[in-house]
C-alpha cells in the first residue's frame, strides 16, 4: 500500500474510471482543481475529484482550494503536486505572521510533515488520527487532545545527514521525501542552532583536507554521515563521523580543532560503515576524543548516552509521557515493574524510586 494511501480510502468501488460511461479521463501531469477537505497522518492533503476519486496532494492543507498536476494515478486513488493556490485555508501558515514558524528550507526537503500547517491544527490532525485509527479497529474510546509543551523549534537532541559531494563542494542536509537526493540545509529549525554551526565546520575540514563525500552509485568517497547527539539538560554534545573506511583521515587534527572550536563536544566517535546499504551505522565503532557517551538528566536519572543507544529525541515530550505513564500505571512501593525493548533503560529508570523493582529487558 502506498504510504499516500495510508487511512484515508477513498469510498468503495470508487476508482479512476474509464470512459465507458462517458466519465472524464484524468492523465499524468494534467491540471485538476480540487477543494482539500482533510489531512492524512503524513501530512499530505486529500481532496475529491467531482466523480468521487480520491486524490493525495503534497503540500496542501484542509481548506486549500487548488490547482494540482497529477504525478501519479493508480485503480484506487490517484497523487498530485500542488502547482497553485487558489484560495489558501485558514489552518495554513502564513508567511506574513511574524509568529509563524516558517521553514526557510526548500519544500522539497521532506522533513517535517506538517511544515505549511499551524500548529494548533497539527494537533488536532494528530487527534483526529487516533481516533480514526480506534475507530477503524471497532472501538469506541474517548480521545483527549493532543498534548504539548508548545515548543516546537529547536527541540530535538539527535540529527543525521547524510553527505555529498556537488558541483558546489561537499554538502549536508537531508535526502527529499522518497528519495536520496541531497536537500542541502544549514540550520534546521528542529535542531538546536550549535549543530549547523558544527556540520559546517565539519565540512570546511573535509574540503580542505580533501577528504571525499560518499557516493553511493560507486561506493567510493569516505564521509556518509554526519551523526549529532547533545544532552538537552546537560549541554554535552557527541559528534560521530559515519565513514566508508576503516579510520577517518587526520583523525587527530580533527578532534582538535572540533573541541576548541565548540567546547561543549565531549565525545568525538567515528563509525566504520564500508557496506553498500541504506542503514547509516556500521558495526564498530570507536572514540577519538573525549569519552564515548554523552550525560543527560531525565525525569532525575543521569543517564550515559552512546552513539548506538536509543534515547528519545524529544527530551521534555519524554518525561511528560514517563511521569505519565507512571500516574496511570498507579504504581507505588509494592509494585514490580518490566521495562521491556528497554534501550538504555530511561522507562524503566525513571520509575525506579516509586517502586519496589525494576526489570529492564532489552
Amino acid at each position: 500500500m502506498s504510504d499516500y494511501f495510508m487511512d484515508n480510502s477513498p469510498p468503495s468501488g470508487k476508482g479512476v474510471p474509464d470512459n465507458s460511461a462517458g466519465t472524464a479521463i484524468y492523465k499524468k501531469n494534467g491540471i485538476i482543481t480540487l477543494e482539500i477537505t482533510d489531512m492524512n497522518n503524513l501530512g499530505v492533503g486529500v481532496g475529491h475529484t467531482h466523480d468521487g476519486i480520491a486524490v493525495f496532494v503534497t503540500g496542501a492543507v484542509t481548506g486549500d482550494k487548488v490547482e494540482a498536476k497529477i504525478i501519479k494515478i493508480t485503480s484506487r486513488y490517484m497523487v498530485a503536486r500542488l502547482e497553485r493556490l487558489i484560495t489558501a485555508s485558514k489552518h495554513r501558515i502564513d508567511a506574513k505572521d511574524t509568529e509563524a514558524e516558517v521553514c526557510e528550507a526548500p519544500q522539497s526537503c521532506g522533513g517535517c510533515c506538517y511544515r505549511n500547517v499551524k500548529y494548533e491544527y497539527e494537533l488536532e490532525v494528530k487527534r483526529d488520527y487516533v481516533k480514526n485509527a480506534f475507530r477503524k479497529a471497532g472501538l469506541q474510546v474517548s480521545v483527549k487532545d493532543t498534548a504539548s509543551d508548545y515548543n516546537i523549534s529547536g527541540y530535538r537532541n539527535k540529527a543525521q545527514y547524510p553527505v555529498r559531494q556537488t558541483k558546489e563542494g561537499i554538502k549536508a542536509g537531508f535526502f527529499a521525501s522518497g528519495s536520496h537526493r541531497l536537500i542541502p540545509c544549514g540550520e534546521c529549525k528542529l535542531q538546536p542552532p550549535v549543530f549547523a554551526e558544527i556540520v559546517g565546520f565539519i565540512l570546511t575540514f573535509a574540503e580542505k583536507h580533501g577528504i571525499p563525500a560518499y557516493d553511493e552509485e560507486s561506493g567510493k568517497g569516505i564521509l556518509r554521515h554526519i551523526y549529532l547527539r547533545t544532552g538537552r539538560q546537560t549541554g554535552e554534545i557527541m559528534v560521530c563521523l559515519v565513514v566508508n573506511s576503516e579510520s577517518f583521515p587526520y583523525e587527530d587534527t580533527f578532534a582538535d580543532e572540533l573541541t576548541k572550536r565548540f567546547g561543549a563536544v565531549k565525545s568525538i566517535m567515528i563509525n566504520v560503515n564500508t557496506k553498500n546499504t541504506n542503514v547509516i551505522m556500521g558495526d564498530r565503532t570507536y572514540c577519538i576524543g573525549g569519552k564515548p557517551y554523552i550525560n543527560d538528566i531525565l525525569c532525575g536519572v543521569r543517564l550515559r548516552i552512546s552513539a548506538n543507544s536509543f534515547y528519545q529525541v524529544n527530551g521534555n515530550m519524554a518525561e511528560y509521557l514517563y511521569k505519565l505513564a507512571l500516574r496511570l500505571a498507579d504504581a507505588d512501593k509494592n509494585t514490580a515493574v518490566a521495562d521491556l525493548y528497554c534501550g538504555i533503560g530511561s522507562i524503566g529508570l525513571s520509575m525506579a524510586k516509586y517502586v519496589k523493582a525494576v526489570a529492564g529487558v532489552e
